[in-house]
């Protein structure tokens, strides 16, 4: 899996810029005076993450119409993130979201309410499993439809420019940073 992905990903490295080149704009007044007004500046870092997340979104929302397992289906909620207030979107298959559920309620029948959470993050066996089987199912429609995968390759080119851009401006603090692979 990891080297068709991998492929796909050089493959549609180069073919697409999404950052919009703006050209000069050319002013004359009444007295004949011409100035020229260039604007400078990069699209900020949101707006590439937005763009990867939309992305993502039509790459899912596809994959979800054509496969027939109803668990390697993908269903996304809003949820706390952990130790905040705050609220973000996550996308999981439905085994990941079934396989989670089934570890915390297994984990507060035995007592462990604080920790249920944690647990349930790291999955078992089955979650090991699926994901395998979910991996070979997207490699054989990728390879059958070519509609997902020209979504999953506009999805990897906006990924890849997302991260070239996190790196640009948090350099080695980036989470993509290239000496090592955490990011990818």
């Amino acid at each position: 899996m990891s080297k068709t992905l991998l492929f796909l990903a050089m493959l549609s490295s180069g073919t697409q810029d999404v950052a919009k080149q703006q050209s000069p704009q050319i002013m004359v007044d009444d007295k004949g005076n011409v100035e020229v007004i260039e604007v400078q500046g990069s699209r900020p870092l949101y707006q590439y993450r937005a763009f990867r997340d939309a992305k993502r979104k039509v790459f899912m929302n596809y994959f979800n119409d054509i496969v027939s397992e109803p668990d390697f289906k993908f269903r996304c909620e809003r949820e706390r993130k952990y130790g905040s207030k705050m609220m973000e979107e996550v996308c999981k298959n439905e085994f990941q979201w079934r396989i989670e559920e089934e570890i915390k309620q297994y984990e507060i029948r035995q007592g462990n309410m604080f920790g249920a959470y944690a647990v349930s993050q790291v999955g078992n066996i089955e979650t090991k499993e699926r994901r395998e089987d979910l991996v070979e199912e997207i490699q054989t429609l990728l390879v059958s439809d070519p509609e997902l995968k020209s979504k999953y390759v506009d999805f990897k080119v906006a990924d890849l420019t997302y991260q070239k851009m996190h790196q640009a401006k948090f350099g080695v603090l980036s989470a993509y940073n290239n000496s090592d692979n955490s990011g990818q």
